[in-house]
């Protein structure tokens, strides 16, 4: 999620985003990306990541209950293929249950050091 990663309420609106650089030697003239929940994002979508450079884009969704989303960019220029994926996590803590602000505050903590900046290599 972009601007914070962990708790919410169910029903809210997140915004997940997916951002990757190309770590490789070849630009990336095609793109996909795929998440487990939402879907497809972006199916061969054409846009040129010369090396060293990064892309971002950002998805709108809601959740219902705590949600476990993996993102999967695949990139590619004619037969050169890279790929790398990463999760996010919206908790939904129980109405009033015992230890939401725990559970909430653990998976803060475990939700950012999951964020990290996906690298597209061969």
């Amino acid at each position: 999620m972009c601007r914070r990663c962990g708790s919410s309420h169910a029903g809210a609106a997140v915004r997940l985003c997916y951002s990757v650089e190309n770590t490789g030697d070849v630009a990336l003239t095609q793109h996909d990306v795929d998440d487990n929940v939402l879907g497809a994002i972006l199916t061969a979508f054409p846009y040129t990541l010369d090396p060293g450079a990064s892309a971002f884009l950002t998805h709108p969704t809601t959740v219902a209950e705590t949600t476990v989303f993996t993102g999967t960019w695949v990139a590619s220029a004619g037969v050169e293929i890279a790929t790398d994926a990463d999760t996010a996590v919206a908790i939904v803590p129980e109405p009033g249950g015992a230890g939401s602000a725990a559970v909430a505050g653990a998976a803060l903590a475990g939700c950012a050091a999951r964020r990290r900046r996906a690298a597209l290599s061969r």
